[in-house]
């Protein structure tokens, strides 16, 4: 399925259901990210998992001059409507928090978002590592980086995963992003960081946060309520421990029905 405009493509999975749950990716993710969800689900839920313009299988036709964050919304937008998604379940990973910046512009989300669940999630600039590299490079020292990042990507990729299971559809995806988005997207993620308070975003919708455990997570955000720490696995939890991940999401979200909206 696809939405695509004069400036670009964006391709998406969905499925209908008496529960949706909208699956955002981080920097350069794609939606081969969330496929386990598909087996560990309720047989009554629907989900979209989604390439953003320049990721994944997604693309601009052109050049653009607009803010990517603010593209990455309106074609997400764009695509609530044509399905007609009136009310959803949010799940952010990493990066992808920066979205809320934008979502809270628009009174659809603000009307139809009815939790949020964070996966290890991005909200102060200690927490973009990778990001941070690559912010602070140089345009040509970036671009000879990404080359050989997209050239080594699965063994890198695979490195982060604490199963150390081969996950080629999601590597393949991967080396599509558009080197020049992502130096820009990268680029607006750190202001938004630095200048948003993103804890206070969408302050009276419920919350829900997963992390992989460690002593840094356990410091910071250890007093916000509807926390679940995860140990032996890393970053990418949804790949490391799936039916552990997906378990909690369901169960957090176990009271929202679509039906029971009124």
């Amino acid at each position: 399925m696809q939405i695509k405009t004069e400036e670009y493509v964006c391709n998406y999975l969905f499925l209908d259901g008496k529960k949706i749950f909208i699956f955002l990716n981080g920097s350069i993710g794609v939606k081969e990210f969330f496929f386990d969800f598909k087996k560990y689900k309720n047989i009554d839920d629907g989900y979209l998992f989604i390439d953003f313009p320049g990721f994944g299988t997604s693309y601009f036709t052109g050049k653009t001059k607009k803010k990517i964050t603010k593209i990455h919304i309106e074609a997400l937008y764009k695509i609530l409507l044509k399905e007609n998604i009136n009310d959803f379940i949010l799940v952010l990973f990493s990066l992808s928090t920066v979205y809320l910046a934008e979502m809270v512009k628009i009174k659809y989300f603000i009307k139809n978002i009815e939790k949020i669940i964070f996966i290890d999630p991005s909200f102060f600039l200690s927490d973009l590592v990778w990001s941070k590299k690559i912010n602070l490079m140089n345009k040509k020292l970036y671009l000879n980086y990404i080359y050989n990042y997209k050239k080594n990507i699965s063994v890198i990729f695979h490195s982060f995963l604490f199963t150390k299971k081969r996950f080629e559809k999601v590597c393949n995806n991967l080396r599509m992003f558009d080197s020049e988005i992502l130096y820009k997207f990268n680029k607006e993620c750190f202001k938004i960081i630095k200048s948003q308070k993103l804890f206070n975003t969408f302050k009276k919708i419920d919350k829900l946060y997963i992390l992989p455990f460690s002593k840094k997570n356990a410091k910071g955000i250890s007093n916000l309520k509807n926390i679940f720490f995860l140990k032996k696995c890393g970053h990418y939890l949804f790949l490391d421990q799936p039916k552990k991940t997906y378990s909690i999401i369901k169960k957090y979200a176990k009271q929202y029905s679509r039906d029971s909206i009124t």
